[in-house]
């Protein structure tokens, strides 16, 4: 059952909503977790709702969202190619931002500063 509708707004005013499972993504992400945690709070029962706004990137997010349902990631990275994999991984490091380490951090810059060259 689909318990949490997250729309995504593009910075150029494209929108995209999908139903998830809540479950899925918390066990992905804790700022999901927090946010789906928060929701719940203020509000009992029915669908959660969670708006992203100014996203960059719409088909890496979703993307990303897909790949937290996969259950081979690397296959998955692998066969989609180099670049697409680099917007997934961006996305997918913002997501987990919360749970990364400082090197974690550390090689999430250098790959952003590699990709700015």
């Amino acid at each position: 059952i689909f318990d949490v509708r997250l729309s995504l707004m593009g910075r150029n005013g494209e929108s995209l909503i999908l139903e998830l499972v809540s479950e899925i993504l918390a066990a992905n992400s804790s700022i999901f977790a927090d946010l789906i945690t928060d929701y719940r709070k203020n509000l009992s029962g029915g669908l959660c709702r969670i708006e992203v706004p100014d996203v960059e990137n719409l088909n890496a997010f979703l993307e990303t969202i897909e790949l937290m349902l996969e259950g081979d990631i690397l296959k998955k990275l692998l066969k989609i190619g180099v670049l697409r994999a680099i917007d997934i991984l961006e996305v997918f490091f913002f997501i987990l931002q919360r749970r990364m380490t400082n090197l974690d951090s550390f090689i999430f810059s250098c790959i952003n500063n590699e990709l700015d060259l």
